[in-house]
């Protein structure tokens, strides 16, 4: 098993906290962890918070991409969440930035690429997976 750290920043606006479940799957070229609640003793994802969570999985390999979701958290009303960015240190000591800048909602699973990386095949798919996506959006 390999440990990853994730650190998860909310962002700095006016009630861009979230009460809800967070949750985190992490794509590698070797595979894909288990999904994982992030959660921590007490308030997390206060915002203009960072907060750091285990992952511990299998070997990923070259981290490509981040899998983020809430989910209701007892009988709460909505609740959405802004994300302003991931950085996942791996077990060889890279530390890998997955920018968001968005808004979660419940039942939403929101992928993120890595800031550095365009060439993998996989990379290249999930983009084009997003542009139709958007393009049926805007139609």
């Amino acid at each position: 098993m390999a440990m990853y750290k994730v650190q998860v920043t909310t962002g700095d606006m006016l009630l861009a906290g979230t009460n809800d479940h967070v949750f985190v799957t992490l794509v590698g070229t070797n595979g894909e962890s288990e999904r994982t609640e992030l959660d921590n003793y007490g308030l997390d994802f206060c915002p203009n918070q960072t907060s750091t969570y285990p992952v511990n999985t299998q070997p990923l390999g070259h981290l490509l991409l981040t899998k983020l979701e809430i989910a209701q958290y007892l009988y709460l009303p909505e609740n959405h969440w802004f994300c302003s960015k991931i950085v996942v240190d791996t077990p060889e000591g890279e530390a890998v930035l997955f920018p968001c800048h968005r808004w979660l909602t419940r039942g939403e699973v929101l992928e993120l690429r890595g800031a550095s990386d365009e060439d993998h095949p996989l990379l290249i798919e999930h983009r084009k997976r997003e542009v139709t996506k958007r393009t049926e959006l805007y139609q």
